[in-house]
């Protein structure tokens, strides 16, 4: 009886063991930014290399795919350029869907490969209480097993990140070219996607409701203990380097909210830049009911170029 338990006991132990190797060796960030390439246009794999390219970063924008068809990077750079003593080097690395843990994510790769000035992080009428769907993918092991309250998704984002690197080994015992990792050299330095659909004249969207930003509740503060976890820590990472942070209200088309709910907690950290109603107002301005257009886009940057935190 007690060589069976020792037997079922090293049956248990080697797949845990096997289990903490995998957290502790170091993550591949390469292969992991280039498994998950099949979504979000394959802006994943992009982003990996266009942060590990030559070409410098001066302004990040940061957010979701609000951000991909909103910020028109080249011609915020070309812009703001003209004006400035010498080039000013502007990104959009926006990626699909909402969590500010992704955010997080991006943020910390992307200091640990250029050095950057400034920061603008995309806020919309409210925040996302939810982990990124592919967080868990991306993230160190160090940020993925840390618990952070209250995150419903913490073991799908363990085993996601358990999924992408159990693949790297077998893909590293496997030898694969290095071509299995992603691309060396993006095949454009910006990440604006652009579009030149519309919404229709007469399309009716339903407003959001009203907003009162005066007071919470208890389940709303457990809620946002989350996304405002990692806004805080974006913050903190800037502060390290002494990059300015900025945040960029991006609501969607025909909102009531001429501000972000969370605007008194955005301000704590710095400016918050909010565009003229104008611009969101117009359905000819949309790609869809969430994204800018072309358009849109266009008159959102000649509205941000006058702006003293992307110029100065």
């Amino acid at each position: 009886m007690q060589k069976l338990a020792i037997n079922l006991l090293l049956f248990m132990l080697l797949p845990m063991a096997s289990i903490i190797f995998l957290f502790v060796i170091p993550a591949d960030k390469q292969f992991a930014y280039h498994f998950i390439k099949s979504d979000c246009y394959n802006h994943s794999d992009w982003i990996y290399a266009r942060m590990h390219d030559t070409a410098a970063v001066d302004i990040a924008f940061i957010g979701s795919s609000r951000t991909i068809h909103a910020i028109a990077d080249s011609l915020i750079e070309t812009a703001i350029s003209g004006n400035a003593s010498k080039p000013v080097h502007v990104v959009n690395l926006g990626y699909c869907r909402f969590g500010r843990n992704m955010d997080f994510a991006i943020v910390k790769d992307l200091m640990s490969a250029k050095r950057i000035k400034k920061l603008v992080l995309e806020v919309r009428e409210d925040e996302e209480p939810f982990s990124h769907l592919d967080f868990g993918y991306i993230a160190s092991s160090a940020d993925l097993l840390r618990p952070v309250f209250v995150n419903p998704r913490y073991f799908s984002d363990s085993w996601k990140g358990l999924q992408m690197r159990v693949e790297f080994v077998k893909s590293f015992l496997k030898v694969r070219p290095a071509s299995a990792f992603g691309q060396g050299n993006p095949a454009s330095i910006y990440g604006y996607g652009s579009s030149t659909s519309s919404l229709p004249a007469n399309q009716e969207v339903p407003d959001s409701p009203s907003v009162n930003n005066t007071g919470s509740s208890v389940l709303r503060a457990l809620k946002l203990n989350f996304p405002r976890h990692y806004i805080a820590e974006i913050v903190a990472l800037a502060k390290t380097q002494d990059i300015a942070v900025c945040f960029l209200y991006l609501p969607s088309y025909n909102h009531s909210q001429q501000a972000p709910r969370e605007l008194p907690y955005y301000q704590k950290f710095g400016p918050v830049l909010i565009p003229p109603n104008e611009i969101f107002s117009n359905p000819v301005h949309f790609m869809d009911e969430n994204h800018l257009n072309d358009t849109g886009s266009k008159q959102l940057m000649e509205w941000l170029v006058q702006q003293p935190f992307i110029t100065e």
